[in-house]
């Protein structure tokens, strides 16, 4: 079992201990095998930790330092073993804090595994759908010049981007190639006058081609991402060609970005919490807590002076001054002792992009990409009033069997002599099985793809694909120029800062993901700043108001009518081959869902609960804060899988989020300003 060691300070120094090791001594000489740079502060042999195997715990031993060595502001007795259980905060004297974290309770394996059915499925898709596909994907992964990262998920980003540009290549590459016979074609019958035969000959193995990438190719390889054909390797269908292979690179580096040690999330819409799903009905709360303490000879004196009276009586309370980082101790210790598995803790900085200047920390200069990691905590970075920047405590699980995953942030804020509490809880639901389903490609088989290769080619014989390939052709340089007319007006804008948002609306896993209808959710649609135009918008109304595209509408259409009638009439026909009994996996996995809920009202009942502990510790009085929170723990319970498909909520119900509670000092909504 391995223990992960973190000295909080700007350093954010990390050791991995081995338990075959056994033990390591910690201080401030050179020599010693975890060697803290704070010779003046540290003892040159601070501390000693160590395994003892037949517990499976690792064991924390103060060697008589100077300084002392504290646990939860209680120092260590000297030469005395303490067990380390979850994650636990060590002060080494004064302000010099480690963080240590065993290896049961450290998730980075599942935050690094990618999710294998997603990844699975964007890869077919991309090849089942040719160049739409391809591109649909790439557009969602693509972002301008200054835009912030991606934010890190457990989608394998490089392979979809890579299987995306392949398709997106193929389909261009056969429409380049008709075109080219095309013109091969015309020069012959200038060159040589009109041949029938050998026109017809051209035309026909050129249709044949064409049809082969249309019906055939696209099976073909989308069926190799089905779960028995899949292999997970990073040499599976991808080109061997030295050349296409190069430019495959060339055009995938001009779209994938990604920081996989990301702690600095810039969102550009209208929800902060980038790439974490859908929000959980009643889980976004404020509460403010007063850090004032009452001697129990002041209450009873103010008890009868009232009584006497009968008026109130202005009193002075002692005002008690805990960090907000004691809140977040506190609230990891009672999370980690939970013992839930797959739990990942961990913290971000949230930036609104919208209100992004340059400060030479997220931001160098305006003509920059924000930053994605600050080497500080961020919890530990000083907030200040009406800021665009706020830092969370995240507490996140990864069902990776279904995909799913359950993000709880946190976040402590002291204001004179009140501390507001801030949680939310969101759910982002695996690939949609409905849109990105390869089960289309069991419907088929190798005989019926051949049959409908032929039949198309002898439809597209008449030069009906030299169209087709000038759409191919004519779809990648509309891409291609659109991509690069945006980035000059995003540089622009970025220039003359002028309403520039350097934040993400959304990420292409909420894109991909299932649809909960926990909420209305506008985040898709909205967003601030100059537009954004790497999304193809078409409208079949922009086509008839348009005179020139009306035209072309016509002509094509006397074109196409035949082939279309043809193609209706053979899909028909072949409906009797189908599968009909085939079932597609829809939106809800209750199991899923229950699973996460059941996660996230554990992870809040524990915050809660060891908040008030800290309270009492201080001889803060409780008892208002104690209803509140018993409140919503009740509140909470009403929520499982089965209330998950009822998209409208009671707003004036304090069981569900949006509304006033009726009792205690306790906001559950939130606030949608979304423009019609």
């Amino acid at each position: 079992m391995q223990l992960e060691l973190k000295l909080l300070d700007r350093s954010a120094l990390t050791w991995t201990l081995e338990s075959s090791h056994g033990t390591y001594i910690v201080g401030s000489h050179a020599k010693s095998d975890v060697t803290l740079p704070y010779s003046g502060f540290v003892s040159e042999k601070h501390l000693e930790l160590s395994y003892n195997l037949q517990e499976s715990k690792w064991y924390l031993k103060d060697l008589n330092s100077e300084p002392g060595t504290f646990i939860e502001k209680h120092q260590i007795p000297p030469e005395t073993a303490i067990p380390i259980r979850g994650q636990t905060y060590i002060n080494l004297g004064g302000n010099l804090n480690l963080l240590a974290t065993p290896g049961e309770t450290n998730s980075s394996t599942s935050k690094s595994a990618a999710l294998e059915t997603s990844t699975r499925l964007l890869c077919g898709y991309a090849y089942l759908g040719g160049m739409s596909s391809g591109f649909e994907l790439l557009n969602q992964l693509r972002y301008d010049p200054y835009k912030a990262q991606i934010p890190g998920s457990s989608l394998d980003l490089e392979k979809i981007t890579l299987h995306a540009t392949q398709s997106v290549l193929t389909s261009l590459s056969y429409g380049i190639f008709a075109l080219l016979v095309t013109l091969i074609q015309i020069w012959l019958v200038l060159a040589f006058g009109w041949n029938t035969t050998e026109q017809l000959l051209i035309a026909l193995i050129t249709a044949w081609i064409i049809a082969y990438e249309l019906f055939y190719l696209r099976w073909f390889r989308a069926t190799r991402f089905l779960k028995k054909n899949y292999q997970d390797s990073h040499e599976f269908m991808v080109f061997k060609h030295d050349l296409i292979r190069q430019i495959v690179d060339l055009l995938r580096k001009q779209i994938f970005q990604q920081n996989t040690e990301q702690n600095i999330i810039v969102f550009g819409g209208n929800n902060p919490f980038l790439g974490s799903g859908e929000r959980i009905p009643n889980s976004s709360l404020v509460i403010p807590i007063m850090r004032k303490s009452v001697a129990k000879w002041e209450e009873k004196e103010l008890t009868i002076s009232q009584e006497n009276t009968g008026t109130a009586t202005t009193r002075n309370l002692e005002i008690i001054d805990i960090s907000h980082h004691e809140f977040y101790q506190s609230a990891d210790r009672g999370v980690s002792r939970l013992g839930l598995p797959n739990l990942e803790i961990f913290s971000q900085l949230f930036v609104d992009g919208f209100e992004l200047e340059a400060d030479q920390k997220i931001l160098i200069k305006p003509t920059s990409r924000p930053a994605a990691v600050t080497f500080d905590d961020p919890l530990w970075m000083q907030e200040k009033p009406a800021s665009s920047k706020r830092s969370y405590r995240v507490y996140r699980y990864v069902d990776v069997e279904r995909d799913y995953v359950l993000s709880f942030f946190l976040r402590f804020y002291n204001v004179g002599a009140i501390t507001f509490v801030e949680s939310s809880a969101y759910i982002l639901p695996g690939i949609d099985r409905e849109r990105f389903s390869l089960t289309s490609t069991l419907d088929s088989n190798s005989f019926l793809q051949i049959l409908k290769t032929f039949l198309a080619a002898m439809i597209l014989g008449p030069l009906l694909y030299v169209p087709l390939a000038i759409w191919y052709i004519g779809r990648f340089c509309s891409n291609i120029i659109r991509w690069k007319v945006n980035n000059y007006s995003q540089r622009r804008a970025a220039y003359f800062q002028e309403e520039y948002n350097y934040g993400i609306p959304h990420t292409l896993r909420e894109f991909i993901s299932e649809k909960l209808n926990f909420e209305v959710n506008h985040r898709f649609k909205t967003s601030r700043g100059v537009k954004n135009d790497n999304q193809s918008k078409f409208s079949f109304k922009k086509v008839l108001s348009n005179p020139i595209s009306l035209i072309f509408l016509l002509v094509f259409s006397v074109f196409f009518f035949v082939p279309v009638l043809i193609g209706i009439i053979i899909y028909n026909a072949l409906k009797f081959y189908r599968n009909s009994n085939q079932e597609i996996k829809t939106n809800l996995d209750y199991y899923g869902i229950q699973d996460l809920l059941m996660y996230w009202q554990a992870i809040q009942d524990s915050i809660l609960t060891n908040t008030v502990r800290l309270l009492k510790d201080y001889n803060v009085d409780i008892s208002e804060i104690e209803r509140t929170f018993q409140q919503i723990v009740n509140n909470s319970v009403v929520m499982n899988a089965d209330t998950v498909t009822n998209p409208t909520y009671n707003m004036q119900n304090s069981q569900f989020g949006g509304g006033f509670a009726a009792k205690g000092n306790v906001y559950g909504g939130s606030v949608n300003n979304h423009k019609k």
